[in-house]
């Protein structure tokens, strides 16, 4: 079988039902929230078929899902670069979002006010204009319009993003982080 261009290659994800308990809480934690538990007495022969891989018993052993490339949507900010050489999480009690709207536009809450800027998107090359803003005063929680300010600064500094799955990462021209979001679940 010829190998698809990674291009062609889509985006999935695996999800493996009925795994003892026992198991499960053997397992380290890793960086990104998978495990793979590997028993040197069990041979393992596996089938890829369309959406699912079966075991060679016949059952299946994960259901591959199908991830959405889109931007579309709103994506919550989980941390974002202070500009002083740190990453940091928002302040409790505030909201930081990003939307990706029609037109080339986002837009969002930036903890006191709205935002909105303009971006151009190539691949995974991206350019943000510097956002206008409403001009809310907020006096708390403390240190919110400082949270604004550097969260702003963050988002022009943005160019080149990185999705995997529902994580957003925003990364400067240096290669630094910028801003991490996940997207939020759409209301039905």
């Amino acid at each position: 079988m010829a190998a698809l261009p990674k291009a062609a290659l889509p985006l999935i994800t695996l999800a493996f039902a009925a795994i003892p308990p026992a198991a499960l809480a053997a397992m380290p934690p890793s960086l990104d929230g998978t495990a793979w538990v590997l028993d040197s007495n069990d041979a393992v022969s596996l089938q890829f078929e369309q959406d699912r891989v079966s075991g060679s018993d016949g059952s299946v052993r994960a259901t591959l899902v199908s991830q959405s490339r889109s931007l579309d949507g709103r994506w919550q900010v989980l941390r974002y670069n202070n500009g002083r050489q740190a990453v940091v999480s928002p302040l409790l009690g505030t909201q930081l979002d990003l939307s990706f709207l029609e037109g080339g536009r986002i837009g969002g809450n930036s903890g006191c006010n709205r935002y909105s800027a303009t971006v151009q998107l190539d691949g995974s090359k991206v350019a943000i204009t510097a956002p206008l803003s409403t001009r809310r005063l907020c006096i708390a929680p403390a240190g919110v319009m400082e949270q604004e300010q550097q969260f702003l600064a963050a988002l022009t500094s943005v160019a080149t993003l990185r999705q995997e799955g529902p994580r957003l990462e925003l990364r400067r021209a240096d290669g630094a982080l910028a801003l991490v979001l996940r997207r939020l679940p759409t209301a039905a």
